[in-house]
């Protein structure tokens, strides 16, 4: 059985530059700035959409999983 925290998104402290650019792009207010790293400090809101991961410039943030919808 997956736990909770499977679909979250994982984020790497190092190469942080604390740019803020995934919390400004979360849309639900599940990432704030901590001192180091963003932190999920909402993860009941995190709908797994993966805006964070594409936007860090670090690449310091890694989703679980991309749902890809193809055309029929």
């Amino acid at each position: 059985m997956l736990d909770d925290s499977w679909g979250l998104p994982n984020i790497i402290a190092e190469g942080c530059t604390l740019c803020g650019q995934c919390v400004q792009v979360c849309e639900r207010g599940a990432l704030v700035l901590g001192e180091t790293k963003p932190l999920l400090a909402h993860p009941e809101d995190c709908d797994g959409c993966g805006e964070c991961e594409d936007v860090c410039p670090q690449g310091g943030i890694e989703c679980a999983f991309e749902i890809v919808l193809a055309d029929e």
